[in-house]
C-alpha cells in the first residue's frame, strides 16, 4: 500500500518524469523474475525428490516380488512337511496296531 502512495505523491511532485515509472515496473519484473526463478528452483527440487522416491520405490518392489516368491517356497515346503507329518503319523499308528495284534496273538497262541 506504501508504494501506491509514494507512486500516487510522486505523480503529484512536479519533477516526476515517466522514466521513475519505468524504474518502477523494471523492479516490479525483476522481483517477479527472481520469484519465478526460485519456483523452477523448488519445482525442480521436487521432481528430483519425486525421481528419487520412484527408484526407491522400485527396488523395494522388486525386493517384495522376490519375498513373496520365497514365501510361495515356504508355504508350499510347509504343507509339504504337513502332509509328511500326517503319514508318519498314520504310520506310525498302523505299525503299532499291527505289533499289538502280533503280540496278542502270539498271548492267544502260546496261552
Amino acid at each position: 500500500m506504501s508504494s501506491q502512495r509514494d507512486t500516487i505523491k510522486r505523480r503529484d511532485d512536479p519533477r516526476w518524469t515517466g522514466v521513475d515509472s519505468l524504474n518502477d515496473e523494471r523492479k516490479s519484473i525483476n522481483k517477479s523474475k527472481q520469484q519465478l526463478d526460485d519456483i523452477m528452483g523448488m519445482g525442480d527440487a521436487i521432481m528430483e525428490s519425486l525421481r528419487g522416491q520412484r527408484s526407491r520405490l522400485e527396488g523395494s518392489s522388486s525386493r517384495l516380488e522376490s519375498m513373496a516368491a520365497t514365501l510361495g517356497i515356504s508355504n508350499s515346503l510347509v504343507k509339504t512337511i504337513q502332509r509328511t507329518e500326517w503319514l508318519d503319523a498314520k504310520l506310525v499308528y498302523a505299525g503299532m496296531a499291527i505289533t499289538t495284534l502280533l503280540l496278542l496273538g502270539l498271548w492267544w497262541y502260546k496261552g
